[in-house]
């Protein structure tokens, strides 16, 4: 008896051990982590790059959202909706609403971005997004984004 409560126990550290190493793999990613990605897109808004806002996104990205009958599909798709969407805004500031790490190379993020139009007659205005991200190689891709009109809720 006492053997077999030996070998559960030593299972039951195994598999413990097994837990808290597979958890601190993923805890090694954060919001930090999409940060940088997040300011590039940010940074190429701004300069009116749609080819490099969409390096953010993995080749076989797939984009769509409120009122899109049609998603944009692989890469190229993604820089001419992102071309299209950059006609009428000057710049976007996102904002991580949550992050949650599925695994040491899936993620997803909420986001809010706020737009400032291009014509200043207009207001300001939030959209939301919900990115599913993958780690290819060292880097962090959107492999998938929805969006909706409006900001997501304060937490």
């Amino acid at each position: 008896m006492l053997k077999n409560a030996s070998r559960h126990f030593s299972r039951a550290a195994l598999f413990s051990a097994l837990a808290l190493s597979t958890a601190s793999a993923f805890a090694g990613s954060s919001q930090a982590d999409f940060r940088p990605r997040l300011d590039k897109i940010e940074t190429s808004w701004k300069a009116q790059d749609a080819d490099a806002v969409a390096s953010v996104y993995s080749k076989d990205a797939i984009v769509t959202g409120q009122d899109s009958p049609d998603a944009a599909k692989g890469r190229a798709a993604v820089s001419a909706k992102v071309k299209e969407l950059m006609a009428g805004a000057r710049s976007t500031k996102i904002s991580i609403y949550d992050t949650q790490v599925l695994s040491d190379r899936s993620a997803l993020t909420w986001v809010t971005w706020d737009v400032e139009p291009k014509d200043s007659q207009e207001k300001p205005f939030s959209t939301k997004s919900l990115f599913v991200w993958k780690k290819v190689g060292n880097e962090w891709l959107i492999v998938a984004d929805m969006y909706a009109l409006g900001p997501m809720s304060a937490k």
